[in-house]
């Protein structure tokens, strides 16, 4: 399989439209906006960190279900205020390099499960995973239930580093929807899940490459 370069960098278009806004709305006394030079110091860390798991997790998330990236370079950007989102793939800089390491598998995760070049961009997941694992929860819940199946099994089993997947579990507690999409994958079983995922993305390839 070919994998795409990763490319973590400032968004500092972000910055100067978004995150300074955000920062004069949100800001307590003494906060300060990070500079260039605070950025720079940020984006090495966060790349000292990522460059040793790249190619394990990328290996890992694409033979688990058999599936390729659709784009060959995924640009990440890195702004202040953000959380973190898959499309386009924003990471704020709150966090610390080893919890970044796990936040964009998380939104790697999402990029591969919904644009790859095994199925249409016009599949609507949200019927095919509600028809997966049921059309009872949220939305934020259901989107998340493929996503933590899949990082239980990259970080636990192919990488060997379950104290990754025990850190996002916790961090997960405090928002409800997350949590709730941790207990599904507790319940029904992280391989059952990844079983069911494989099945229907097959089914998805075979209609995909016939139409």
């Amino acid at each position: 399989m070919n994998y795409p370069e990763i490319r973590i960098k400032d968004g500092w278009l972000l910055r100067e439209a978004v995150s300074k806004p955000l920062h004069e709305l949100r800001a307590k006394d003494g906060d300060m906006l990070a500079d260039v030079d605070d950025m720079e110091r940020i984006i090495n860390a966060y790349n000292k960190a990522w460059q040793p798991y790249e190619e394990r997790i990328l290996t890992s998330m694409c033979e688990l279900l058999n599936l390729n990236f659709r784009h060959t370079i995924i640009d990440v950007y890195i702004a202040p205020w953000f959380g973190a989102i898959s499309d386009p793939m924003v990471i704020g800089t709150k966090y610390s390099p080893e919890r970044f390491v796990t936040v964009l598998a998380h939104e790697l995760c999402h990029r591969l499960l919904s644009d790859n070049v095994q199925t249409s961009y016009n599949t609507p997941w949200l019927t095919e995973w509600k028809q997966l694992f049921g059309d009872e929860h949220t939305f934020n819940c259901l989107v998340h239930i493929p996503v933590h199946a899949m990082l239980e099994s990259i970080f636990a089993d192919d990488l060997n580093e379950p104290l990754y997947v025990k850190i996002d579990r916790e961090k997960c507690r405090k928002y409800k929807d997350y949590n709730d999409a941790w207990k599904y994958v507790d319940e029904i079983g992280y391989v059952q899940i990844i079983d069911q995922l494989k099945n229907s993305y097959s089914n998805l390839y075979k209609q995909y490459k016939n139409s």
